[in-house]
């Protein structure tokens, strides 16, 4: 639609909803990109793996890795990290969040407690010298770790990393992380408040849940994937893993909280013989799980995606879901987002970001309630900020009405 029309549609819209005592908050349909981490600068010589989270301040903290020798998730590897102090309209100077030497910081996932403003970081370690087939394999020197810091300055500086692995992790599960980019806080039910963090990990044989081999697919390979939760009910004090795990062949995950209380896990999937992503749902805080179910709107190249609540009736005027990755069933490429009014079950409306190479992203919800999406473009050499609004996802069919 082009911006004659958006721009009618969105009086006769205004119009309509004055005459029927409906404010809105009307807007232009906006798109803005910028590129936050360039490979070959800054002394990386490529940069990775991208997470975004607002603070309460309504800051804008962009993490991602700093990898120092090559692209691949081994050797010298630091988290980095910029903030934004306007909404994502500019950014200050590139920031160390952890740099452990010669050995792997990676795979950032951030989530921000609402109620204490307190920011958590979790990245997943490894010695330098182990290539992520060693450790599936269980012939590495090291295992994969998972560490946690925390922020009370909106990212200004950061606590000691304190390992958790003993906690979180299984002994005989081999790779292992949390996912990727965001958490949430529970908003509702009994676990209001909760802190969580989606995470995947790998084994061999049949011993990766707890539940006993589920026949869920065709499960004849010996390494086996799966997807569970780690979570905090005292504000991150202590953490612990959920009982329930989502098994096999689902791996990177985000989770979103549905408007009626439960846990939605969308998954990328390792089950090739459809190219779609899955989800899961949990009615009880994660301690099970129904069984995935492949969604075929969602196109998977089988790569990383993102996955959050844009916004919750009651708060706002409707419930709406937002989900992105590379929609393109063979090839890392076309990046999209999608938007969904029924809780995930369709995905009606979708805009192409960038319809060329693009990899993992995340997204939040910007303190102007425009959406940030940082996502990996021409790979491997940007990681590239774009910040939208709703009236330009839906080509000016949709718009945030007011709650008065």
């Amino acid at each position: 639609m082009n911006h004659s029309r958006s721009g009618l549609l969105a009086r006769a819209i205004l119009l309509f909803s004055v005459v029927s005592g409906n404010a809105v908050d009307s807007a232009e349909p906006l798109f803005e990109q910028q590129d936050l981490f360039v490979s070959g600068t800054e002394g990386y010589r490529f940069f990775r793996i991208p997470a975004i989270v607002v603070t309460n301040e309504g800051t804008v903290l962009a993490f991602c890795e700093g990898h120092k020798l090559h692209m691949f998730d081994s050797g010298d590897i630091d988290i980095v990290m910029r903030r934004s102090f306007d909404g994502g309209k500019t950014w200050g100077p590139l920031q160390v969040v952890w740099d452990d030497g010669q050995n792997a910081s990676g795979g950032p996932t951030s989530v921000v407690d609402r109620d204490t403003g307190k920011i958590f970081l979790f990245p997943r370690w490894n010695h330098g010298g182990d290539w992520q087939p060693e450790l599936q394999l269980g012939r590495a020197r090291d295992i994969f770790r998972s560490f946690v810091r925390h922020s009370t300055d909106d990212g200004a500086t950061w606590s000691e990393p304190v390992e958790i692995t003993d906690i979180v992790k299984k002994p005989e599960w081999l790779f292992w992380g949390q996912s990727p980019g965001t958490g949430i806080q529970l908003e509702t039910g009994p676990h209001k408040g909760r802190l969580v963090i989606p995470c995947c990990f790998s084994s061999f044989g049949r011993d990766v849940g707890y539940d006993g081999f589920r026949e869920v697919f065709d499960t004849h390979a010996d390494h086996q994937f799966g997807s569970c939760l780690i979570f905090s009910d005292d504000h991150g004090e202590t953490w612990e893993r959920s009982k329930g795990v989502v098994w096999p062949w689902m791996t990177e995950c985000h989770v979103v909280e549905l408007a009626n209380g439960d846990l939605m896990l969308n998954f990328r999937q390792a089950f090739r013989k459809k190219k779609v992503r899955a989800y899961a749902i949990s009615s009880d805080g994660g301690v099970t799980w129904s069984e995935p179910v492949l969604d075929d709107t969602l196109v998977d190249p089988y790569c990383q995606g993102s996955f959050i609540r844009y916004t919750r009736a009651g708060v706002q005027d409707r419930n709406r879901l937002l989900h992105a990755n590379a929609a393109d069933p063979n090839y890392r490429r076309n990046m999209t987002v999608r938007l969904s009014y029924d809780e995930g079950k369709s995905w009606p409306v979708s805009r192409v970001i960038e319809p060329e190479g693009a990899q993992y992203s995340s997204m939040t919800v910007l303190p102007d309630m425009t959406i940030g999406l940082l996502y990996e473009a021409e790979p491997y050499k940007y990681q590239r900020f774009a910040r939208f609004n709703l009236e330009w996802l839906t080509e000016g069919q949709d718009r945030l009405l007011s709650k008065e």
